[in-house]
C-alpha cells in the first residue's frame, strides 16, 4: 500500500491534513515531485487513465491526536471534522481512501440531496446503502 501524507494550507494556516492510500498498483507509478504540483485525483485521471467514476463519504466528529494536531498547529484533543472517503472506479473497484482531518473552526460543509421519484422506480438493480445518524444505522435500498 502507497500512503500520501498532505497538508493544506489557507492563508498559510494548516486547516486540513489527510492520509490517502493507494494499491502499490497505482502508487509505484506516481511521482512525488508531480504531487508538489497537481493534484492527486488529476494525475489518476489524466496521466494514469484512471478514471474516477464515484466516491463515499462518511463525516464525522473526532478529537485531534498527536499526529493530527501537530499538522494542524492545534492542541490535541481538539475537535475535528473527520471525512473518510474511498473513491471507485469502473466496476466500483476502490481506488482511494482517505482519512480527511480537517480543523472544525474554519470548515464548513454544505450538502444538497434531491430525492427523485423516478430513482424509486427505475428498474435498475437497486443498491445497498447505509444512513447513520447519532450512533443509529438504517440499511436501505437505493436504486440509481
Amino acid at each position: 500500500v502507497t500512503a500520501i501524507e498532505c497538508i493544506r494550507l489557507a492563508n498559510s494556516e494548516p486547516i486540513l491534513y489527510s492520509l490517502t492510500y493507494l494499491s502499490d498498483e497505482i502508487g509505484s507509478k506516481l511521482d512525488p515531485k508531480q504531487l508538489e504540483t497537481t493534484a492527486l485525483y488529476t494525475i489518476l485521471e489524466d496521466f494514469l487513465d484512471v478514471p474516477l467514476i464515484e466516491g463515499e463519504y462518511i463525516i464525522g466528529a473526532a478529537k485531534a491526536g498527536k499526529i493530527v494536531s501537530k499538522a494542524l498547529a492545534i492542541p490535541t484533543g481538539n475537535p475535528v471534522l473527520l471525512v473518510e472517503r474511498t473513491t471507485f472506479t469502473r466496476d466500483l473497484k476502490p481506488v482511494a481512501f482517505d482519512l480527511r482531518y480537517q480543523r472544525a473552526d474554519c470548515i464548513r460543509y454544505a450538502l444538497r440531496l434531491r430525492r427523485s421519484p423516478d430513482a424509486l422506480l427505475s428498474d435498475e438493480q437497486p443498491r445497498a446503502g447505509r444512513f447513520e445518524v447519532s450512533g443509529v444505522s438504517r440499511r436501505y435500498q437505493l436504486s440509481q
